[in-house]
């Protein structure tokens, strides 16, 4: 952004500007009537923590938007221009060649039960994100099951970790201050003894990207957040020498000893507006908030309890679309 929220319009453009019969050539823009900039401005605005604008407003951001929107840009093959006249405003765009491709799904590998381990040699994870609760996530997710969880908040101490410890394998944001995940999984790519660590890109699911473009990258695989735990398994699994070890599965309501007990052999769902609630929640991915709402229900009435656990073993597991899938079947 380079015009003040309180100054200027902006506007966005779409456009295919050249179509054959296999590719696509996309335009994007980008347009505002803010302030603008000067030509010296503009030989520098693709540079890392290089901004314009008001004092006040500069300080509260980064300056990083515009060098990873670079990056991201000519990953896809494109490159980010501008043009633009101080006190007028300005335009970035790109154009981006597209594949016209036959959408054809491909199946997920299929995560059957509760993952409660897994046999191997324990294994280590290097987690590095510049959010603190992206971090616990990870760790809350895989620490549970035997792995050996180290953390970094930033690009430099990634490469600096992953130098001095030799991860089995490294999940790393792309978009991060000091250094960004870009370089940092370039910069352990040099490295002779670390070169070859798989490495899974966790970030945004607007910068989604096929195997081919993680792989432009330096990475193994990309995904996507909110994250969804089945995913991360199947390629820990992939990438890591290790088979999963399941617990029983309790669907049927299946007791300890393989009988079915009266409180689960049916499940009674709390009332109408309490799950319009767990559906706003569940569509948001808050797995703190859904747990305290299952102990809510849980107290409403001694009926509810099934359900209440159900929701609770969820949330405890991370498993965001199995609770958005009970969730809409019972609304539904």
């Amino acid at each position: 952004r380079v015009a003040p929220q309180n100054c200027g319009a902006r506007g966005a453009k779409l456009a295919v500007i050249e179509q054959q019969q296999t590719t696509s050539v996309i335009r994007f823009e980008v347009i505002d009537s803010g302030v603008g900039m000067s030509p010296e401005q503009l030989e520098t605005i693709f540079q890392p923590f290089e901004q314009v604008g008001d004092t006040q407003r500069r300080s509260a951001r980064t300056g990083l938007g515009l060098a990873i929107s670079k990056q991201l840009v000519e990953l896809m093959g494109g490159q980010l221009m501008v043009t633009s006249e101080f006190g007028k405003g300005s335009t970035f765009w790109f154009e981006i060649p597209f594949t016209v491709v036959k959408t054809v799904t491909k199946a997920q590998p299929e995560i059957v039960g509760k993952i409660k381990g897994y046999k191997g040699k324990r294994c280590q994870i290097l987690v590095v994100d510049g959010q603190l609760e992206n971090r616990l996530v990870l760790l809350n997710m895989l620490a549970p099951i035997g792995f050996d969880i180290v953390t970094a908040e930033d690009g430099e101490q990634a490469v600096y970790m992953a130098a001095e410890l030799h991860p089995d394998l490294i999940l790393t944001d792309l978009v991060m201050p000091v250094k960004t995940g870009f370089e940092a999984v370039n910069e352990i790519r040099q490295i002779p003894e670390i070169k070859d660590i798989p490495i899974i890109a966790v970030s945004a699911s607007f910068l989604d990207m096929d195997h081919n473009k993680s792989k432009i990258i330096g990475c193994q695989a990309f995904l996507s957040k909110p994250i969804d735990q089945n995913k991360l398994f199947a390629l820990l699994e992939q990438y890591l020498p290790i088979e999963w070890v399941y617990e029983p599965i309790d669907d049927m309501g299946l007791s300890k000893n393989g009988t079915i007990s009266s409180q689960t052999a049916a499940i009674i769902p709390p009332p109408p507006e309490e799950m319009e609630v767990l559906y706003e929640l569940a569509m948001l991915g808050s797995m703190r908030k859904i747990r305290d709402r299952a102990m809510f229900i849980e107290h409403l009435h001694e009926n509810y309890r099934p359900f209440a656990n159900k929701l609770k073993d969820l949330a405890d597991g991370f498993q965001e679309q199995a609770i958005l899938t009970l969730v809409e079947s019972y609304i539904n």
